[in-house]
């Protein structure tokens, strides 16, 4: 299928996030046990834009199930308060948010 469905995804994009078959749809799944995010032990920034149009819950407690979820020793979140799923107009803000991270956490 070439063309967009629902929410403007293609068919393909959208079994991405809801076939359990697929990684991404494990890694990110917000209503399970997230067993393939707790696998990760390596630094993990998560930046999430407040507006974000796609999300099927609150981008607050996302970030907070993520939280509770890492096993990585070096965890932050960056939540970026105007920004949508791609970050329009936000771009300049987010880079220097995930910069400052980088310098004060891994670089």
């Amino acid at each position: 299928m070439r063309g967009k469905g629902c929410l403007g995804f293609s068919a393909r994009r959208f079994l991405s996030v809801a076939d359990p078959k697929q990684i991404e749809s494990r890694l990110f799944d917000m209503d399970g046990a997230l067993r393939e995010f707790s696998k990760i032990t390596k630094p993990i920034l998560t930046v999430l834009p407040l507006r974000e149009q796609f999300a099927c819950i609150p981008i607050p407690e996302m970030a907070r199930r993520l939280k509770k979820k890492t096993r990585s020793s070096c965890y932050g979140t960056e939540l970026i308060p105007r920004a949508d799923h791609s970050f329009h107009g936000q771009q300049t803000e987010t880079v220097r948010r995930v910069l400052r991270w980088l310098k004060a956490n891994v670089l």
